[in-house]
């Protein structure tokens, strides 16, 4: 069985330089007679395992770091990786296979390196992604729009497959997954609304300073419009309204967002 401290494979240690080449030459005779030079053996590895071996191990560590009880982790199948929970200190990843060939791999405290890893990004505050700001200001102009009395729909979501690096680990072999992601209408539209009196409009949101940028693909694609721009008065979110199409941009009104949220129920004393 091989022992490698964490999934670096003990580069720092270099118990045995066997560990250390991988499908190169490895193990000169170094022993104390002088006759160093000659080669004992040549060990030949594929990346891709190898590395397919690391990864699951380190997928392993992250499944025990999170459930404290699990103890294996893994398909029962020729062929297919399976990990178990290892050492005293219940922090090692035992990796196995259902192979006769198969040398079992014992990565050393790698659960408690995860674990450790895990509490300090903790600890750290993470922005929030582009596409999900974007939603959220897309959000904030469908609740003023209902407000306003108009029924609206939107945001437009649709699935796509993705590829999916844990189920590849898994099933070694390549795995996609699905996800949901946001869709304009039309290719450029976030919301689409609707009143009696003034029928459908469309609506293209974004921040103040990138209005002018939306206004040339609306005109591009000979399409009419509003574009919504969002920017902060006296520190409150607000939104800059303009009609935009045939060459024109006409600004409208502006809308504090704060006017238009539902107000908070006054707590029971």
């Amino acid at each position: 069985m091989k022992i490698f401290p964490l999934y670096t494979i003990c580069f720092k240690s270099q118990p045995r330089r066997e560990h250390l080449l991988i499908g190169g030459v490895a193990g000169r005779d170094e022993s104390p007679s002088g006759e160093g030079g000659h080669m004992r053996h040549m060990r030949m590895v594929n990346l891709f395992e190898v590395t397919a071996e690391i990864e699951f191990a380190k997928q392993a560590a992250k499944i025990f770091a999170e459930n404290p009880a699990f103890y294996s982790y893994g398909e029962i199948k020729p062929g297919a990786f399976i990990a178990l929970r290892w050492g005293l200190g219940d922090d090692c990843v035992l990796v196995l296979k259902l192979d006769e060939s198969f040398e079992p791999t014992n990565y050393q405290q790698l659960v408690r390196e995860h674990r450790r890893k895990e509490e300090g990004e903790g600890e750290k505050k993470k922005k929030p992604k582009g596409r999900q700001t974007g939603l959220k200001f897309v959000h904030e102009v469908k609740t003023i729009l209902k407000a306003t009395g108009k029924e609206v729909e939107g945001p437009k979501f649709k699935i796509v497959w993705i590829p999916d690096k844990e189920g590849t680990i898994r099933r070694r072999r390549p795995t996609v997954k699905p996800i949901q992601v946001h869709e304009d209408f039309f290719g450029i539209w976030d919301l689409i609304s609707w009143d009696k009196g003034a029928g459908y409009n469309f609506y293209q949101v974004t921040t103040l300073p990138h209005w002018t940028d939306r206004k040339k693909l609306i005109e591009q694609a000979g399409l009419r419009g509003e574009i919504w721009g969002r920017f902060l008065l006296g520190g409150k979110i607000a939104y800059k309204q303009f009609s935009v199409g045939d060459g024109e941009a006409i600004e409208w009104d502006v809308y504090m967002l704060k006017d238009y949220q539902p107000k908070k129920e006054a707590k029971e004393k």
